[in-house]
């Protein structure tokens, strides 16, 4: 079950993540397997796309982590996020860890393989972030699995999980 809504993840960010260097996709599920909502990073409703906010460090300030965003369709939409599952295939900042946390998310799924290639930059706040899904009783699964049959952006390079 996990490579399939992995990779309805990747899906989502491969067509309609906005981030020009890594594409991450979210999505939630209940526990009937019913996907509700999905998101990707991308900048928030209204924000004009423009060529220098993709760069690094602005992108940091428009564009909206694929976590948060699913958390916010939800919102958006009435969907209830408590006792719901997170599938996303790179490992949440504490910003989105934050957010799962208080939107009540009881599970995150994400893909070892993608995990793996976390650059440096990032590796202390992912820890960090596992350490507050620890802390909050977040349940954190890494697995590890091919997906296959689909290529999407992660550091500005192409990436086949």
């Amino acid at each position: 079950m996990n490579k399939k809504y992995l990779k309805i993840a990747y899906e989502y960010a491969q067509k309609f993540s906005q981030d020009p260097s890594t594409q991450n996709g979210a999505i939630l599920v209940n526990d009937k397997g019913e996907v509700l909502v999905k998101g990707a990073n991308l900048f928030p409703k209204g924000i004009i796309l423009k060529k220098e906010r993709l760069e690094r460090p602005l992108k940091y300030c428009f564009i909206t982590h694929a976590e948060r965003n699913v958390i916010f369709n939800a919102a958006r939409k009435g969907i209830k996020t408590k006792g719901l599952i997170m599938y996303c295939p790179w490992a949440a900042c504490p910003d989105c860890a934050r957010a799962i946390i208080q939107a009540g998310i009881k599970k995150v799924i994400t893909h070892k393989k993608m995990l793996d290639k976390t650059p440096d930059r990032w590796k202390d706040k992912t820890n960090i972030a596992q350490t507050m899904f620890k802390e909050a009783g977040v349940e954190f699964e890494i697995w590890n699995g091919e997906i296959g049959n689909i290529e999407i952006k992660f550091n500005s390079k192409p990436f086949t999980p």
